[in-house]
Order: C-alpha cells, then sequence, then structure tokens
C-alpha cells in the first residue's frame, strides 16, 4: 500500500508541473545603431535609453547591445 501510495504522489508531481503557465519576457534593445523610431527589437534597436526603457513593458528586459548608446541630452 505504502508503494501504492508513492506512485501515485510521484505521479501527480509530474503531472502539477507540466501544467506550470510559461512567462516569456519581453526583451528590448537599445544600441548605437538604433534609431528612436524603431520599435526597439532585436534587429530594430532603439538609440536612447530613455526609448529604451519607455518601450519594455513591466517585467521586461532592457538589453545593451554595445557600449554606443546615447543618454537623453547628451551625444
Amino acid at each position: 500500500m505504502k508503494t501504492f501510495a508513492i506512485t501515485w504522489v510521484s505521479v501527480a508531481i509530474i503531472v502539477m508541473s507540466f501544467n506550470q503557465p510559461a512567462h516569456a519576457q519581453a526583451v528590448r534593445f537599445i544600441g548605437s545603431t538604433g534609431n528612436d523610431a524603431n520599435n526597439c527589437e532585436r534587429l530594430a534597436p532603439c538609440l536612447t535609453l530613455q526609448r529604451g526603457i519607455d518601450e519594455t513593458p513591466d517585467r521586461g528586459v532592457l538589453q545593451v547591445l554595445d557600449g554606443g548608446f546615447r543618454e537623453r541630452g547628451r551625444y
């Protein structure tokens, strides 16, 4: 009986682990070749840090592609 209970608990844990929702993070990019008219996607990065922050949703990630991005007002 003990083996039977352990088996069912193991199966329940496995089934519940597959039932977890996927949480994809939105990633936005800024870089020296970017343009603030872009949507900050990987192939169309933004230029300024402020535009990248504005385009990044809650719990999203802002990734800097290189060190040449511009801070608003400083060139």
